[in-house]
């Protein structure tokens, strides 16, 4: 495809949904094109057929049971609510419903119905800024996030308001 990323172009992401159809009808076109090859020819269009539905079934289950999608590698651990994920909406409730949102992209799902979110690493003025030290942002690496949070706490811009677990959060301190 156009990208070097692996989940572009891997079938186990949506990324390639947009060719999906195209792929169906040109089964269907090729069966159609199979079958009228062997139109008349009755017991070879009947082993044609049986032998396209073992191998659909077989591609099938393979790719069901190989990808990570079947039972095989089913983990219900990895859904449990943990005390982390409690805490987390403990704290996303102190936010006030109106302020804009520096935060990680692990929380930013759970405050998606405010008007401004901001994804470290931008560089925004927020209203409140809310770290979680248990993860370590996308594109960032855990020392250049030490050192936002480091540049957070010594701002004079803002002031820390929570600190609970993993979760620190500052606010933008009120013009004077």
């Amino acid at each position: 495809m156009l990208s070097n990323q692996p989940a572009m172009y891997s079938s186990m992401y949506h990324y390639d949904c947009t060719i999906i159809p195209f792929v169906f009808i040109a089964g269907i076109f090729g069966l159609g094109y199979l079958m009228s090859k062997l139109s008349g020819k009755k017991l070879k269009s009947r082993v044609l057929m049986i032998i396209l539905v073992i191998v659909l079934l077989k591609s099938s289950a393979a790719f069901y049971y190989g990808s990570g999608l079947g039972p095989s590698k089913y983990t219900p651990g990895i859904y449990a609510v943990t005390e982390h994920n409690q805490l987390a909406n403990e704290v996303i409730k102190e936010i006030p419903e109106d302020a804009s949102v520096l935060t990680t992209t692990f929380i930013m799902p759970h405050i998606a119905n405010r008007k401004d979110i901001f994804v470290f690493p931008q560089k925004v003025e927020a209203d409140v800024v809310l770290f979680d030290l248990s993860i370590t942002p996308y594109k960032l690496t855990p020392k250049t996030y030490k050192e936002e949070l480091y540049k957070y706490n010594k701002s004079s811009d803002y002031e820390l308001v929570l600190e609970k677990g993993d979760f620190i959060m500052f606010k933008k301190r009120l013009l004077s």
